[in-house]
């Protein structure tokens, strides 16, 4: 039988954990974004179903506070999927050729390959959530106004 080396099970080791900390920041990203929307709507109904006891400037702080604090997060969490993919491929060039392919193919396919890549080095989904977290931010200040 043939015996792994230690060299081997300690990059697979480290190549595990980079792969399980890449999932999680994604997971966070997710988890931002579904938190700063419910906060967001949540502020937007304070207003209209509280009328008059809420000012409706203080609301409109708090939804371009938490607005912003959702964005900061997902634009730190994004700078960290970034170094975490930088490990991955510094650790990926110890594999053997064989490995890369079947690490390669694993998900997607040698046909979505370029997709992938402007998704993992451009920060798309970045600005695409931080335009959706401005939206709802706009939304709710133009119920707020409205209601007012």
């Amino acid at each position: 039988m043939r015996r792994v080396s230690k060299h081997h099970e300690e990059l697979m080791a480290i190549y595990k954990i980079v792969i399980d900390d890449i999932r999680d920041s994604k997971h966070q990203q997710w988890r931002v974004i579904q938190l700063t929307l419910l906060a967001i709507a949540a502020i937007a109904s304070v207003h209209k179903y509280f009328r008059g006891s809420v000012a409706p400037g203080l609301l409109e702080i708090m939804v371009w506070f938490v607005g912003g604090v959702g964005i900061a997060f997902i634009l730190s969490f994004t700078h960290s999927l970034s170094k975490y993919r930088k490990k991955k491929e510094s650790i990926r060039k110890h594999f053997t050729d064989t490995a890369k392919k079947i690490e390669e193919t694993r998900f997607f396919g040698c046909w979505l390959e370029w997709v992938v890549n402007i998704f993992q080095t451009t920060p798309v989904f970045a600005i695409l959530f931080s335009t959706f977290i401005g939206v709802a931010m706009y939304v709710a200040i133009s119920i707020i106004n409205r209601a007012s």
